[in-house]
């Protein structure tokens, strides 16, 4: 299913991705179960490995994470968006 004019609230002030009216503006986005998100931080794994993921039941919204997250001032490469 495609999304036409999609928008992404984001409230984490200090990610790369964060603009003003707390709004994400990554192009891409990979969302997890918490549980993978403990192992993956620790891979890198990022966006463009979702098509060879297996999806996961998380069951509730507050046991989900958003993997796009890097910090505003590092220098490492962002994965997953602009």
């Amino acid at each position: 299913m495609e999304m036409a004019n999609q928008q992404i609230g984001c409230i984490v002030g200090d990610c790369y991705y964060y603009a003003k009216g707390n709004k994400c503006q990554a192009d891409n986005i990979l969302v997890t179960t918490n549980s993978f998100s403990k192992n993956a931080q620790e891979a890198d794994i990022g966006f463009e490995m979702a098509s060879e993921l297996s999806p996961q039941e998380a069951g509730a919204s507050s046991k989900t994470s958003c993997l796009t997250y890097k910090p505003r001032n590092s220098s490492d490469v962002p994965v997953g968006g602009a």
